[in-house]
C-alpha cells in the first residue's frame, strides 16, 4: 500500500487542477472507446451472442455512430492532456511549484512520449477487452450450463486483469524514461523494469486497489441500474483515473526507485511546520 498511499498523498491537494485538465478529453473520449463495454457484454450475455462475432466486437468498442467524431476528439485531447500533466507533475515535483503554462515547451519536448504512451495503453486495453470476448464466445460454446458459462467468464477475466495489471506495472516508468533519460522507446521500456524490480508487486496492490471500485460501479450499473447515463459517467470517471491517477502513480514511484529528491513534499512539510506554529502562537495568545 505504500505506493498508493503516496499518490493519494500527492493529490490531497493538487488534483483539482491535473483533473479539470483531463475533464473535457475524458467526458468525449467515451463516445468513441467505451471501458465498461466489455463488462455489460459480459453480464447481459444472450446465448446467441456468440454466433456474431462482429457484432460483439462493436459493442465491446462502444463506438456511438453518431457522435464517434466527438470521441475521436477526444481521444486526440487526451494525448495533449498528457503533455501537460507529465510536465506539471515532473516540475511539481522537481521544484516545489505546480505550474500548468509553457505549453509549447511541454509540446516540443513531451508530445511524442505522450503519443507513443496513448497508443500503447490504447492497444494495451484494447487487446484485453477482445481476448477476454474471445474467451466469453469460447465458454459459450461449450457450456451447456448458463452458471458454469459465467463461472468461467468470472475465472479467465480475473486472470486476464491480473496479467493487466502486471503489464501496466511493468510500463509504470517507461514514459519517465524516455522524458528524462532520452532513451528510445525499447531501451526506455528495459530501463524502467529494471529499476522498478522490488516495486512491481507494490504497484499491482495499488493499482489492483484503485481500480476495484470502478469495476464494481460498472458491474452494479450492469446489473442492477441498467442506466446509460450512469454507464457514461463510470466510462468517464474511468477515463480521468487512467490519465490523471496513473500518471502521479508513475511519476511518484519514479522518484521512489530513482532516489530523487521530491521539492513538492519539502514544501508540504514547511506549511505544515508553519501552521503548528501559528496554532501554538495563537493558543499562547
Amino acid at each position: 500500500m505504500e505506493h498508493l498511499k503516496s499518490t493519494l498523498r500527492y493529490f490531497k491537494s493538487k488534483s483539482a487542477l491535473l483533473f479539470l485538465i483531463a475533464a473535457i478529453p475524458c467526458a468525449m473520449a467515451p463516445f468513441l472507446v467505451s471501458p465498461s463495454s466489455l463488462i455489460y457484454i459480459i453480464c447481459q450475455w444472450q446465448p446467441e451472442d456468440y454466433s456474431d462475432y462482429a457484432q460483439l466486437f462493436s459493442r465491446m468498442i462502444g463506438v456511438n455512430p453518431h457522435l464517434f467524431w466527438i470521441g475521436i476528439i477526444g481521444v486526440v485531447l487526451i494525448v495533449f492532456s498528457y503533455v501537460i500533466i507529465f510536465g506539471a507533475i515532473d516540475r511539481h515535483m522537481r521544484t516545489g511549484e505546480l505550474n500548468l503554462t509553457r505549453f509549447k515547451t511541454r509540446f516540443n519536448y513531451n508530445f511524442l512520449t505522450a503519443l507513443r504512451y496513448s497508443l500503447a495503453l490504447f492497444f494495451i486495453l484494447e487487446s484485453f477487452n477482445v481476448v477476454n470476448l474471445g474467451f466469453c464466445i469460447l465458454w459459450a460454446r461449450i457450456c451447456k450450463s448458463i452458471a458454469f458459462f459465467y463461472v468461467l467468464c468470472a475465472l479467465s477475466f480475473i486472470i486476464l486483469s491480473a496479467l493487466l495489471i502486471l503489464v501496466f506495472s511493468l510500463i509504470l516508468l517507461w514514459a519517465p524514461c524516455m522524458l528524462h533519460m532520452g532513451l528510445s522507446s525499447w531501451s526506455a521500456f528495459k530501463m524502467g523494469v529494471r529499476q522498478s524490480r522490488g516495486h512491481i508487486l507494490k504497484t499491482g496492490v495499488a493499482l489492483s486497489v484503485s481500480i476495484f471500485p470502478f469495476f464494481a460501479l460498472m458491474i452494479l450499473n450492469a446489473l442492477v441500474v441498467t442506466n446509460a447515463g450512469f454507464a457514461y459517467f463510470v466510462d468517464v470517471i474511468t477515463f480521468m483515473f487512467i490519465t490523471v491517477f496513473y500518471s502521479g502513480l508513475m511519476y511518484t514511484v519514479y522518484y521512489k526507485v530513482m532516489g530523487l529528491e521530491r521539492m513538492d513534499l519539502q514544501k508540504e512539510d514547511k506549511n505544515i511546520w508553519s501552521r503548528k506554529f501559528m496554532k501554538k502562537s495563537q493558543g499562547g495568545k
